[in-house]
């Protein structure tokens, strides 16, 4: 990752401009601009915020992201201006000196703290202020996305922190429970694993009662490593163990995994029609009506369940079918524009899950 440029001529001399540019070009993700042979100034970057939603009159924690940062990057005289429907993050940024960074490519950035906003659609603004602060240089303003504002609304059992990853990497999926604090609350007995297009995590929740904290932070949950997985859309299953299945006397019972949320991993930033597609079955959406051609199989009821990216089921329908065939499920329902998922169940109990995304 080479760093942000300011003005240092001994360091712009150094910098290969052709392989920068390549590798921003190259990679199909946002970067800041590259150097020129004749301009040794880095021109302003681009940010992204995340998250791109808050709930109204909630305080949150915005991160401001690029890819022009690294692992080496620090940030301070942190501050947040909101006026109007223009929320504005300044920052002063350093490179730190011989700072070695993993060879992962991802974007780097400042977190700010943002006090509770009213309903409404934010344009974010990134003021990077300059490296001679506080002089009376005026730094770099730049677009930095849209924050969505809407009325609070708590979500039930478990979900993504993240709902997004990138296909062919190594990344970290944690799972977040509004009913859980970080005080006190551990996690034991992990196990997660990607079978058959679905991702399925189990864990014992545990808790220490006599841990005193000055805060108790929600939602809370276990986080994973999980490996490159391939793009497209995963259902995330969770089973949350109970403690006689760890500890002796040992009980027999058996949980089934409940669907909780659903993973997109995309190529790039965008999640692309593509990349769902890319090696799901095809499916034709007419109304409430769905139509595809089934995969092979036994004959029976088939099903077929819409869903929401977070798991939620809007409508179902059922046909009676052969594997192999043609069938239409009424859904009774016409879904908006929007993406959603199509889960498909075999009479032998075997589900695929099949991505919509509806244009008109």
């Amino acid at each position: 990752m080479i760093p942000k440029i300011r003005k240092a001529a001994s360091m712009a001399a150094s910098l290969a401009p052709s392989l920068f540019l390549a590798a921003a070009l190259g990679s199909g993700l946002p970067a800041h601009a590259a150097s020129s042979t004749t301009d040794p100034v880095v021109k302003a970057i681009t940010y992204a915020i995340n998250p791109s939603k808050a709930d109204a009159g909630k305080d949150f924690e915005l991160d401001l992201l690029s890819y022009g940062f690294n692992c080496g990057t620090s940030f301070d005289n942190l501050a947040v201006n909101a006026a109007g429907n223009v929320l504005t993050l300044s920052f002063l940024d350093h490179e730190k000196p011989g700072v070695i960074c993993p060879a992962i490519y991802k974007p780097y950035g400042p977190a700010f703290k943002v006090a509770g906003l009213k309903a409404g659609a934010y344009q974010v603004k990134a003021y990077r202020l300059p490296a001679c602060y506080p002089c009376k240089m005026a730094g770099e303003t730049s677009e930095a996305g849209t924050l969505t504002v809407g009325p609070a609304t708590e979500r039930t059992g478990w979900f993504l922190k993240e709902g997004t990853a990138y296909a062919g990497k190594p990344f970290s999926l944690q799972l977040l429970n509004e009913k859980l604090g970080n005080c006190g609350t551990s996690f034991s007995h992990k196990s997660i694993s990607a079978q058959q297009g679905a991702i399925y995590a189990s864990f014992l929740v545990e808790d220490d009662p006599n841990i005193v904290c000055i805060a108790d932070i929600h939602p809370y949950g276990p986080a994973f490593d999980m490996q490159a997985l391939k793009a497209g859309a995963y259902p995330v299953y969770v089973t949350e163990m109970l403690p006689c299945q760890v500890t002796a006397p040992i009980c027999a019972v058996k949980l089934m995994p409940i669907l909780s949320d659903t993973l997109i991993v995309a190529q790039s930033l965008s999640v692309l029609a593509s990349d769902l597609r890319a090696n799901g079955l095809r499916i034709e959406l007419n109304g409430s009506r769905a139509a595809m051609l089934l995969p092979a199989g036994i004959g029976g009821t088939w099903k077929a369940e819409l869903l929401t990216l977070n798991g939620r089921r809007l409508a179902a329908g059922s046909a009676i079918a052969l594997g192999g065939e043609r069938a239409e499920f009424d859904l009774g329902l016409k879904p908006e524009r929007g993406i959603y998922l199509l889960r498909v169940s075999a009479p032998d109990g075997e589900t695929h899950m099949l991505p919509i995304i509806r244009k008109d």
